[in-house]
């Protein structure tokens, strides 16, 4: 989901909703066609300067989460009572990956804590809670992101309160009030209370004082003028973390605007 517009506020809201993982339903019949890919419960929601129809009409803007803008300063999201069910593995019966959560592999911009609040697992697998990506190697380039790779997806959190386990199996962590940080040295290495999780290429953290820092060049050439890396740090923690900025987004016809818009968001 893409809310869009630059608005005093922005905010994705998901409530009273089940996500089933594997059911009777089989990606593979037998005698039947096979839809057999890898399945996400719940990929991020974000934020974005243009709108997209519910029904798109065209083949560019497919599929309905790719990014075509830039995303917004004022994204927020909600999830309420959310239940997801049965992903006893991170793997699908025919053989492909599934995780509850993960991110767009288009969002480079901008990606709002995801905030869930009364949050029921049922029958999950620790595997299978998360995949965090990283960002793309081919990010690096005039046409995207200058220098080294957007930053978005380094940055992401999953923030849950009031949650619930049961079932067989269970993931490991199972405190009411838990967080999914992205795997990013120098920065989720520094929080207290975080482990990393090698299935979900991220942190499991229980610190309620996990957050994401905001900020935006509002000058006339926000667009024109590059400012990046941008490095935050604290000498206390050994907290570093390299910013960039948006990704180019502009299409004149044969080739991009080389504009980017600069906008930082920074897990802290």
């Amino acid at each position: 989901m893409q809310p869009a517009g630059e608005k005093e506020k922005n905010i994705a809201v998901f409530k009273d909703s089940f996500i089933y993982g594997e059911t009777e339903a089989e990606d593979c019949p037998v005698d039947h066609d096979c839809y057999c890919e890898d399945k996400e419960g719940f990929m991020a929601f974000s934020g974005r300067h243009n709108p997209k129809v519910p029904h798109i009409d065209a083949a560019s803007p497919l599929p309905h989460y790719k990014v075509k803008s830039y995303g917004t300063w004022a994204a927020d999201t909600y999830m309420r009572k959310i239940t997801f069910s049965d992903f006893p593995t991170n793997a699908t019966a025919c053989g492909r990956q599934q995780r509850l959560f993960a991110l767009s592999k288009y969002e480079s911009d901008m990606q709002p804590t995801q905030n869930f609040e009364y949050t029921t697992f049922i029958n999950v697998h620790q595997d299978a809670m998360a995949y965090i990506m990283d960002p793309p190697e081919k990010w690096n380039n005039v046409d995207d992101c200058i220098g080294f790779p957007c930053t978005a997806p380094s940055n992401a959190i999953f923030s849950f309160k009031q949650s619930k386990f049961s079932g067989i199996p269970q993931p490991f962590i199972r405190d009411r009030s838990f967080q999914i940080v992205a795997d990013l040295a120098g920065v989720s290495d520094t929080f207290e209370n975080c482990e990393y999780v090698e299935s979900w290429n991220a942190w499991g953290c229980t610190n309620a004082n996990l957050g994401q820092l905001m900020f935006i060049g509002d000058d006339s050439d926000w667009e024109d003028r590059n400012v990046a890396p941008v490095w935050l740090t604290n000498e206390e923690t050994g907290y570093s973390n390299k910013l960039n900025h948006q990704m180019d987004h502009v299409w004149d016809g044969f080739y991009t605007g080389q504009l980017h818009k600069q906008q930082y968001t920074a897990q802290i």
